[in-house]
């Protein structure tokens, strides 16, 4: 609006903390709830209006609120190293009134975190591969990612709309030839890296690690061992973690903040754990809007869209992305192939 409005969050960290545990735990009811219960999607939204509520003054609210009320499908861009919350679950509305999907922040607008990854030249937008790259990274002991992820993109290889490499087995009895493989693995020229894969938060945020096939556990630490990766593709990396764990928006955080270090051009992660079949069937509707030429914000959003409109599903709105929403594959339109 041709202004600016500077205002303090008075917040201390372990203020902001729990603020993230409320949100994670009201969420993990709705996640992994057979039966949507409207219930607990008010507690989502309690626990979502109480966070709005905390970061800005009545005065900010306001101005927030207009703003978005001026323009559809803002796009919002947080800048921070250490102030993280699922932003998406903010609920902008009062509690007065019928809980809505609309409500809640991430619904109708595109949310871009921006956090600081060293001095790493600035990627290009765009991916110019006309069969993207896509590198995929699984735990094969989870039961939806061996009968609907893996054969998911085992099919857009098949029909030439990708070009798939596949990570083999790491041995957790060599760690250090695991990491080696690993780190080999990353330099391929990819376009994106997919894990499909269990994760886990620790209070000691080092320990913190994605688990994949044959328990082969890969801690914040370990990635931060590996000072001399570069992603020279500078790939989009897709961590699409689920399971059981105690993630959350710091801890997901943490590992983006470690990717983009190592030179990718942007992450999608799970601010908190999330069943795995939910995280195969966000796959296949993420990548059917991102291959057919959207931009990355905007395909997320779509994304959202189709689930809370099409399935009531509030999960989605879980996924955080760490880029500028303007990434997208240049020059790229497909036969959808959804029906064929």
């Amino acid at each position: 609006m041709g202004g600016r409005l500077r205002q303090k969050v008075d917040m201390l960290p372990d203020d902001l903390y729990q603020v993230n545990e409320r949100i994670r735990k009201a969420f993990h009811e709705v996640a992994f709830s057979e039966i949507i219960e409207n219930e607990n999607i008010r507690k989502v939204a309690e626990e979502g209006h109480k966070a709005f509520l905390s970061v800005f003054n009545p005065r900010a609210r306001v101005e927030f609120l207009k703003l978005l009320t001026y323009f559809r499908n803002t796009t919002i861009e947080i800048t921070t190293d250490d102030f993280f919350l699922p932003w998406e679950l903010l609920y902008i509305d009062t509690l007065e009134k019928p809980i809505l999907y609309e409500n809640f922040l991430g619904a109708k607008n595109i949310i871009s975190r921006i956090i600081d990854s060293g001095d790493i030249p600035f990627p290009s937008l765009y991916i110019n591969q006309a069969i993207p790259r896509i590198g995929l990274l699984t735990n094969n002991d989870l039961e939806y990612v061996t009968l609907r992820e893996i054969p998911f993109f085992d099919r857009l290889h098949e029909e030439q709309k990708i070009s798939l490499l596949k990570l083999g087995i790491l041995n957790a009895d060599d760690r250090k030839e695991g990491m080696r493989n690993f780190e080999i693995f990353l330099t391929n020229e990819l376009d994106i890296a997919h894990f499909a894969c269990h994760a886990f938060g620790n209070d000691e945020h080092d320990l913190s690690y994605m688990e994949l096939s044959e328990q082969f556990e890969i801690t914040l630490s370990d990635l931060r061992m590996l000072e001399k990766l570069q992603l020279f593709d500078n790939p989009i990396v897709i961590l699409n973690a689920c399971g059981t764990g105690n993630i959350n928006s710091k801890h997901a955080s943490f590992f983006a903040k470690e990717f983009l270090k190592f030179g990718a051009k942007g992450v999608i992660a799970t601010d908190c754990e999330i069943p795995d079949s939910f995280a195969a069937e966000f796959a296949e509707q993420f990548y059917l809007e991102f291959l057919d030429g959207t931009p990355l914000g905007e395909a997320l959003l779509k994304t959202r869209r189709y689930f809370l409109e099409e399935l009531n599903n509030l999960t989605v709105l879980i996924y955080a992305m760490y880029a500028t929403p303007m990434i997208k594959i240049a020059n790229r339109q497909i036969s959808r192939w959804q029906g064929e």
